[in-house]
């Protein structure tokens, strides 16, 4: 059997975390024998990712207690290009959060090939979304995105076309200078599915985009799908072009007053990992 544990409460599995003085994180695990361990680790700040690393080395320690992690937002995973001034932090990631780790695996991550992880990266394909007969266009915001895009729509929108976007960002500031979409054949809902929403400013200019192509008509409804919703600009704006906003529990925290916004959980992923 299998023991769970839940960053979001380390304390129901009986471990003890707290930050010393000076700020440093600090962990201490319950002996284990003989057990199979996986942490189920969501990590949205740095000081979530030092208290994981103390867990995972006092476990670790045990000569027999196995360990497996499942981290569903892998931190740092965007920043995996380098002009040789700046660091590769999904490889320092990767090197702090997969060390003697039996099997690490991931939802979604940006570049599972960067990462070592590709073949343990679950998609939002392996999770029991409901069917949208109802959507008509899938958009993929960049060229990154299609391979995920087009998973979604075979697996949950099969009445739908893939459509594509692009767009141009500066690699110092990060800022979008254009964006295009190809048009649409007809109206009708759509759907833009990503991997991640930080800001939200990719998303709004998709969608100011889209609706230049119906500027003098009714202008189609939008949603929007993405793996990790981390929201830093909170969802006002968002909501101005996208009637619905859907995500999972990697990340984003669903309160009781988000009626726009539709969090699934990952739970489900974790019986796999555990028949795996």
């Amino acid at each position: 059997m299998t023991i769970i544990i839940d960053s979001d409460d380390y304390a129901a599995s009986g471990i003890e975390t707290l930050f010393f003085p000076g700020g440093e994180p600090h962990a201490k695990a319950p002996l284990l024998k003989n057990e199979d361990v996986l942490l189920y680790l969501k990590l949205r700040t740095w000081n979530d990712v030092g208290l994981a690393m103390c867990v995972m080395d006092a476990l670790l320690r045990q000569p027999e207690v196995s360990v497996d992690s499942f981290i569903p937002y892998f931190p740092g995973a965007r920043q995996d290009r380098t002009d040789g001034t700046a660091p590769l932090t999904d490889g320092l990631m990767s090197l702090i959060l997969t060390r003697n780790v039996m099997t690490p695996y991931v939802f979604d991550v940006h570049n599972p090939n960067r990462c070592g992880l590709g073949s343990n990266n679950f998609m939002p394909k392996d999770l029991p979304l409901p069917q949208r007969p109802d959507v008509d266009f899938v958009i993929a915001p960049d060229k990154g995105a299609v391979e995920r895009a087009e998973q979604f729509r075979e697996t949950f929108c099969p009445n739908a076309e893939l459509m594509l976007a692009t767009k141009r960002r500066d690699p110092h500031t990060g800022h979008l200078s254009h964006y295009t979409v190809e048009k649409l054949p007809r109206f009708g809902k759509c759907l833009v599915v990503d991997d991640i929403c930080d800001g939200g400013g990719t998303f709004i200019l998709l969608a100011q985009a889209i609706e230049e192509q119906f500027e003098n008509s009714c202008k189609p409804p939008l949603e929007l799908f993405v793996s990790h919703g981390i929201f830093s600009k909170g969802l006002d704006t968002l909501c101005q072009y996208y009637t619905h906003i859907y995500t999972t529990d990697s990340f984003h925290k669903h309160e009781d007053g988000d009626k726009l916004v539709t969090t699934y959980s990952l739970a489900p992923l974790l019986e796999k990992i555990q028949n795996a």
